[in-house]
């Protein structure tokens, strides 16, 4: 069997690990190449559009700089200026071959009123007196104590977005 390669468009913890996770249940055998590549959009996005964009820039973008099967982009925003959501795409060829999103979770008002004019990410370590929150467990795990994280968020993006690759017939 032939190691499938993936280019993910990131270099965060929490993304790579939500990545490996999701295709462990996939894959036997299977490599991952994290990139530092421009998502070509905001900061902090505040629409579906803006993230699905930047998603799909940053799967092709991965996918032309690593020697991969596919890309993977992965974007977090927060839309109708209230709800944290999640947004990854997969790519071959620079093609989007796979699209899919989390839930949502509402921030409170300290949070919400201060973005998109701060990214979140920093708003909530200010908040918390917290660290490297991005990278570990995310906004959704201080919000959620815990009991859901970055990595398991992300996770369910990435599950419809592969899930189209295996081919529903309908």
């Amino acid at each position: 069997m032939m190691v499938k390669t993936f280019s993910v468009g990131s270099k965060n913890r929490a993304k790579i690990r939500a990545v490996e996770n999701v295709l462990k249940r996939r894959y036997e055998d299977f490599e991952i190449e994290s990139h530092s590549v421009k998502s070509g959009i905001s900061d902090m996005p505040t629409s579906f559009e803006e993230a699905r964009r930047g998603a799909y820039n940053r799967a092709v973008n991965a996918e032309k700089k690593g020697d991969s099967d596919l890309g993977i982009g992965i974007e977090a925003y927060v839309e109708n200026g209230k709800y944290l959501t999640i947004w990854s795409a997969v790519s071959r060829n620079g093609d989007i071959i796979g699209e899919g999103g989390s839930g949502r979770i509402k921030l409170p008002e300290k949070i919400h009123s201060r973005v998109p004019e701060e990214e979140l990410g920093d708003v909530i370590e200010e908040l918390v007196d917290g660290e490297d929150i991005r990278e570990k467990e995310g906004v959704v795990g201080v919000l959620t104590d815990g009991k859901v994280t970055r990595t398991e968020f992300t996770e369910t993006s990435l599950g419809f977005a592969f899930s189209q690759l295996e081919g529903y017939d309908i």
